[in-house]
């Protein structure tokens, strides 16, 4: 019984040992990353957190535009011809604007 636990403390050691020593390396490799890459990956980041926040802001005001567009349809303002244009418009539009950001952020593809 004592040799059991024996081991299985031993075996415990050696698997704390071989993950410290895991994450040493890797620690090393993190620091081995040249400083270009680390930065260029940040800025990359950054540019993708603004496009998703912009992206965002265009479709809430696209989802705005078209709730106030129905409310007008609902209240008999508009008839459905001049609702459906109206709509198409929006979403040409919308189309149009997310290109233009994808674009700006150096997102598009040709």
């Amino acid at each position: 019984m004592l040799t059991l636990g024996l081991a299985f403390v031993a075996s415990i050691v050696s698997i704390l040992a071989l993950s410290a020593i895991m994450l040493c390396r890797s620690e090393i490799s993190l620091q081995r990353r040249s400083a270009k890459g680390t930065i260029a990956w940040h800025k990359l980041q950054r540019k993708r957190r603004s496009y998703a926040k912009e992206r965002m802001e265009e479709r809430t005001r696209f989802d705005k535009n078209m709730s106030a567009l129905d409310e007008l349809f609902e209240r008999s303002s508009i008839d459905s011809e001049t609702h459906e244009r109206y709509e198409k418009i929006l979403q040409i539009g919308h189309e149009r604007e997310r290109l233009q950001t994808r674009t700006r952020f150096g997102f598009a593809t040709n």
